[in-house]
């Protein structure tokens, strides 16, 4: 499989009366990729970039927000095919006040019956979303 592009994606995420909801980014209508549809935060790596330092980068760029703690959920790879380094971090609850989104149609909160449900959340990325909350109900069980 040849990678086309390789990316670094942020999911912030709250907890908000019982349940996760998960930030997504609504794509430019122009994008190359996956126009008019809701995705991650990020974007590209760039030369020798590490996919923290990427994700550090675009995510000061798209949001003109300091990231400065992260983890990291997974590689996941979409139909292009990208690959994808996933990383969350739990934000609070005036999160979208903090944030000055410079890139993209805006943004909003999800609930995963939203996820489920929406036919403009790239599909691909559903997968990544469905392991995160299933990752975080398991921590707030435990």
């Amino acid at each position: 499989m040849k990678i086309i592009k390789r990316k670094a994606n942020l999911i912030p995420y709250r907890f908000v009366e019982n349940h996760f909801e998960f930030h997504l980014s609504h794509r430019s209508k122009t994008a190359k990729q996956y126009p008019d549809n809701w995705s991650f935060w990020g974007g590209g790596i760039e030369g020798d970039e590490t996919p923290e330092q990427a994700l550090i980068r675009e995510v000061q760029e798209e949001l003109n927000w300091k990231l400065n703690k992260f983890e990291f959920l997974g590689t996941y790879y979409d139909s292009m095919p990208n690959e994808k380094f996933i990383f969350f971090t739990k934000v609070s609850d005036d999160f979208e006040k903090q944030i000055e989104i410079r890139e993209s149609q805006g943004g909003r909160f999800f609930t995963r019956e939203n996820v489920e449900k929406d036919a403009k959340i790239i599909s691909e990325d559903k997968k990544p979303l469905f392991d995160l909350a299933d990752l975080l109900t398991k921590m707030v069980v435990s």
